[in-house]
């Protein structure tokens, strides 16, 4: 499934990345893929996403304050998404 489907049904604003992204699952940050999506809700959990490897870090608006390659989705209700 691409970003873009993903967001079609759950929202959220892109604000880094390619809808084209393709993604397979969901992981924890210190194991996460380049194909795989990791939630953070907090500061705490935003820098330990910001520094794995995740293609996609889904984090509450103001939360992406470190450079990444991962493309970035923010959502008001991270874990919900």
């Amino acid at each position: 499934m691409t970003l873009g489907e993903l967001m079609e049904q759950l929202g959220g604003e892109l604000k880094q990345g390619s809808a084209a992204l393709e993604l397979t699952g969901v992981n924890r940050a210190a194991e996460a893929t380049g194909s795989e999506i990791v939630f953070a809700e907090d500061a705490a959990a935003a820098e330990a996403a910001l520094k794995s490897r995740a293609g996609l870090l889904v984090l509450k608006p103001g939360l992406a304050g470190i450079q990444t390659s991962a493309a970035i989705v923010e959502a008001r209700a991270p874990r919900l998404w």
